[in-house]
């Protein structure tokens, strides 16, 4: 009786392989952490399969879930392969840390397992998968506050414009208002950005010039001032905070 169990077991188990051979099984558990290391609850986790699809929030691989209160999430039935993680609550989320895993397939009862760390990072306010849209309004040196559009026609045609930035970590500078020169195009600048870990410098790389750096003043999800140098007409190069709306 107990070898007739045995072998009605066995043949059990090879039939459930059977069935499903062929079809995805991997297993992706993703814990979410603070910097501090405590488990993060009520977090919305995203995956998808190429860094395109994350940058562009399309396409996910599985339907969104969100942490239990350990801060854990269980994603089944997975093929194996490489996934982009993303992860958001509030204003935190895991732009700058861990992103790309690698899930192997490698038996029913394997689970792969992912430690993701979120912060509260300044690239939500600034950037998001499709663009966030900012306009100066003001500039202010040696504490005078001067509206961009009461600026001379040299200075304001570099502000005046919209800076566009992604979560992919590129942006564009859209020419809009007085144009600086007549070749000036629709896309007048495209590049890189990115922050550094204390949130308290952001580098702009433009294609095919150097970087330079732009100290953060303050940030929100509608408002920044970044302290940038620029020209003054009697002082030369001189540290200005300019302040951006979020814009259309």
């Amino acid at each position: 009786m107990i070898y007739l169990r045995s072998l009605y077991l066995c043949l059990l188990v090879i039939c459930f392989a059977a069935c499903r051979q062929g079809q995805p099984t991997a297993v992706l558990e993703i814990y979410v952490l603070d910097p501090l290391g405590n488990r993060v609850d009520k977090a919305n986790i995203n995956i998808y399969r190429t860094r395109e699809d994350w940058n562009e929030e399309k396409n996910p691989a599985k339907t969104a879930e969100v942490t239990s209160l350990t801060g854990l999430i269980r994603f089944v039935n997975l093929e194996a392969g490489t996934y982009y993680i993303d992860v958001k609550k509030d204003s935190l989320n895991n732009w700058e840390g861990k992103v790309e895993t690698t899930v192997k397939s490698v038996g029913a009862f394997y689970v792969n397992t992912e430690f993701v760390i979120v912060k509260d990072s300044k690239s939500s306010d600034v950037a998001s998968s499709v663009g966030k849209r900012w306009q100066a309004i003001t500039v202010k040196q040696f504490d005078r506050t001067t509206p961009v559009t009461m600026l001379d026609n040299a200075f304001r045609c570099r502000l005046d414009n919209v800076l566009i930035f992604y979560k992919s970590g590129r942006y564009d500078i859209e020419g809009k208002g007085i144009k600086c020169s007549v070749s000036e195009t629709a896309i007048e600048q495209t590049g890189t950005w990115s922050f550094n870990d204390t949130g308290t410098r952001i580098t702009i790389k433009a294609d095919g010039r150097d970087a330079i750096n732009w100290t953060v003043i303050s940030s929100s999800k509608d408002r920044l001032i970044f302290q940038e140098v620029l020209p003054n007409p009697f002082f030369g190069l001189t540290n200005s905070d300019i302040t951006y709306i979020l814009t259309e």
